[in-house]
């Protein structure tokens, strides 16, 4: 027996077709989110890795590819924090990684190349870090539109946030930001945005002091150390920053430890503690093997900074010869 034929074949055959669309999409979607998922709970497997070329050329696939997802689910928040965490820690441990060296081989020409590369890391990392901030608490415009109205305001806004679950969008975009605002130095109007990036971290703060082992502390010790007293720089708050930083981590995150020498040592020209931190990341072993390549980039560093320290310091005064009668 033959099914009985719709009275309007045209319209029948039309919603046959949307109803096929709107699987298509339900189930991209629902792909989309699953594979989210498996990314994000696979993540933290790239931070131990040895081999740090081999890390730097795969970083950047790994990161078309959580976008490629995100492309189909926009508002999915895991991939919106892997992205800015991404930009923002590839950024750090390898383009500004080779712009220190081109500047201290006084290669201009390649110290401009990675740092607009670093800028270009740094801002897409913002990017992403608004999106989630707006998936969360939608306003007019955007964020971005919330920060044109003034500091104030953008301090109103992110008390809309009060999870610990808002804390790694919120640290990692304000660590992209902050992150850019370093490395614009030819933006005189770069340096005004940093209140703002700080007021990110402030939030962060405010809702998880204790988020990460201290890696708020460590980049509230950076910031105090690295911006002047005029802008909030404050020597005994970075020195206290960075000290609950090791704390916090039991010494095992070594990046504390590099930027501490790099910023408040330098700072404050204690050239002894400067060159006590970077001997204990070059003589620790694998203190860590979850943060195993982050160590790694610290180590790397740390020769390189402990090398430097003659153009950093004032030689170091020498005792003057005895003379015998």
């Amino acid at each position: 027996m033959q099914p009985p034929s719709p009275r309007h074949p045209a319209r029948f055959a039309a919603a046959l077709v949307a109803a096929l669309a709107l699987d298509a999409c339900s189930l991209r979607r629902l792909t989309a989110d699953s594979t989210a998922d498996l990314l994000h709970a696979g993540s933290p497997q790239f931070n131990t890795l040895e081999d740090l070329d081999f890390a730097e050329a795969s970083a950047p696939a790994s990161l078309v590819t959580i976008e490629s997802v995100w492309r189909v689910a926009r508002d999915n928040e895991d991939l919106l924090v892997e992205l800015v965490q991404g930009y923002a820690s590839y950024g750090f441990a390898f383009l500004e990684d080779h712009m220190e060296r081109a500047r201290a081989a006084d290669d201009e020409a390649r110290e401009e190349y990675w740092r607009r590369r670093a800028r270009a890391a740094y801002r897409r990392g913002k990017v992403f870090g608004f999106a989630f901030l707006d998936a969360r608490e939608h306003v007019d415009g955007g964020p971005e539109a919330v920060t044109r109205r003034g500091l104030p305001a953008w301090q109103e806004y992110l008390r809309r946030f009060d999870s610990a679950d808002d804390v790694p969008a919120l640290f990692w975009t304000a660590n992209a930001w902050a992150s850019l605002v370093s490395v614009s130095v030819d933006d005189s109007d770069a340096l005004l945005d940093l209140p703002f990036a700080v007021a990110l971290a402030e939030r962060a703060r405010q809702l998880d002091p204790h988020y990460a082992n201290g890696s708020i502390d460590a980049l509230f010790g950076v910031y105090h150390a690295s911006t002047p007293a005029s802008l909030g720089g404050r020597a005994d708050l970075a020195r206290a920053a960075f000290e609950a930083a090791l704390a916090a981590s039991h010494r095992s995150i070594l990046t504390y430890q590099v930027l501490y020498a790099r910023t408040y040592a330098v700072m404050v020209q204690d050239r002894a503690l400067y060159t006590r931190l970077l001997q204990e990341v070059i003589d620790a072993g694998d203190v860590n093997p979850s943060e195993r390549l982050g160590n790694l980039v610290a180590k790397r560093r740390a020769f390189r900074y402990l090398d430097e320290a003659d153009a950093l310091f004032p030689p170091a005064e020498t005792a003057a010869p005895e003379v015998t009668p």
